[in-house]
């Protein structure tokens, strides 16, 4: 073989070889970059983990709506966590979603604590219970019962799950009791914290607060969030002994009531 011949072949294949080197090297770099947007969009996403359960596809028209509100009357939370709604006398004004406050609600619920908003996601993944029915925090068991044996005849228990279960059913079963059975085995879920106060979002910052509505007013029965039917609802602890225990439990189940029509 000449040597000309065998210089072109190996000129031939050096090049070979730096074209090879420049798309692995094309590759792993596009492959680097998409592995770092990939993590930048994780981090977003943990960012907005309130977001993720809204009910409602939001269009356009509608998101245009809620920004010149919100610029209107200096609402600064995300735009996402909001819906417009109606006034009375037909002004429209933004309200955090009720899916957004049901996730914040029944988050601090589980942990009985204020939840951060990195940390909902996981919260309710680990932690929130899987079947309808009626579910106790395991502070309000003893409490809740309480409650219950002074207006129903049957005997009722909370079980190892964390449910409401009727423990002996009465002869003489109290209008109470008929409601109770309804709701325990109803296709709906009711998460009950007897407490006096509840998490939820701020209207203006979008931050996450603790209302404690039986400081603010000792005859309230309960404060609730409720979405797509299924409530998270915090009992008065009844502190002042303002009301009594009929009134308390007729009005949760008056509420129950309203959402099952």
């Amino acid at each position: 073989m000449k040597k000309s011949v065998k210089i072109g072949i190996t000129i031939g294949v050096i090049l070979l070889l730096i074209i090879c080197g420049v798309t692995i090297f094309v590759f792993l770099n596009n492959r680097k970059g998409n592995d770092n947007q990939l993590a930048e969009n994780n981090e977003n996403s943990q960012n907005n983990v309130l977001y993720e359960e809204i009910d409602e596809v939001q269009t356009e028209e509608e998101i245009q709506r809620i920004e010149e509100i919100k610029n209107e009357t200096g609402l600064t939370a995300d735009t996402n966590i909001y819906e417009v709604q109606e006034e009375y006398d037909g002004r429209q004004v933004l309200a955090v979603k009720s899916s957004v406050q049901y996730r914040v609600a029944l988050a601090g619920m589980l942990t009985q604590a204020k939840p951060e908003l990195d940390q909902i996601d996981e919260i309710l993944e680990t932690k929130r219970p899987n079947k309808s029915g009626i579910w106790v925090t395991e502070r309000s068991r003893d409490r809740l019962i309480q409650y219950i044996q002074s207006t129903a005849n049957n005997q009722y228990e909370v079980d190892e799950e964390g449910y409401l279960k009727v423990q002996q059913e009465s002869t003489e079963k109290t209008h109470q009791d008929e409601m109770l059975e309804k709701f325990i085995n109803g296709e709906k879920q009711y998460v009950i914290d007897v407490s006096g106060m509840l998490y939820q979002v701020d209207n203006v910052t979008g931050e996450i607060i603790e209302y404690p509505f039986e400081m603010m007013d000792m005859y309230q029965t309960y404060e609730y969030v409720e979405s797509n039917g299924n409530i998270v609802i915090s009992l008065t602890q009844n502190t002042n002994q303002k009301l009594t225990s009929n009134e308390i439990i007729e009005s949760v189940l008056s509420l129950f009531e309203n959402y099952s029509e």
